[in-house]
């Protein structure tokens, strides 16, 4: 039996980018690798999808993945399923610097002072949305929301629609996860 790198990945807006991907096959390259990919985003179909299809295309450079839907906050993600016996790494992946709120909240430092672990940053371009399939539930419906004036929602509702996209879910997801925030 040899010895297998175990890489702690965690991701979100580049998670699939083509950056990521590059980096693990070099690691790949160097010898047999193991990736558990960490997606730091509240559970929702566009996310499990986004997650699913990142880990699809990781399979196909030839790497053994898996990975979950994690904590939101990425160092609650990460802590949360660190355990130095299963991991040899830890690989943020973000945004570039001048984008990126997690270089600028100091997340890899932070992540290597609280694990001791070797924690590696990559930079990505975000992954555009319409490059995500919807999840089967959503393919043919639309969501329609009505709000009062003051902003609460008096009804939801699912119907046929082929005109429905992932970003008008994303919207109507962040609407009511700001209502409540503020409640």
């Amino acid at each position: 039996m040899s010895w297998k790198r175990k890489v702690l990945v965690v991701a979100n807006q580049t998670v699939g980018s083509e950056e990521l991907r590059r980096e693990l096959r070099e690691r790949s390259q160097q010898g047999p690798t193991a990736v558990t990919v960490l997606l730091p985003h509240r559970p929702t179909a566009l996310a499990a999808d986004r997650l699913r299809l990142a880990m699809a295309e990781v399979r196909e450079d030839g790497l053994e993945v898996d990975g979950r839907l994690a904590n939101p906050d990425p160092f609650l993600a990460v802590d949360e399923a660190w355990d130095p016996a299963m991991y040899d790494e830890i690989l943020v992946s973000t945004l570039p610097t001048y984008r990126s709120r997690w270089l600028k909240a100091d997340l890899p430092q932070r992540i290597e002072r609280h694990t001791g672990a070797l924690v590696s940053v990559v930079s990505g371009r975000a992954r555009p949305a319409s490059d995500t399939p919807l999840s089967p539930v959503f393919e043919r419906a639309s969501v329609t929301a009505s709000l009062s004036q003051t902003g609460d929602v008096i009804t939801l509702q699912r119907t046929s629609d082929p005109k429905f996209t992932a970003a008008d879910v994303e919207a109507v997801l962040a609407a009511l996860s700001q209502r409540e925030e503020a409640a």
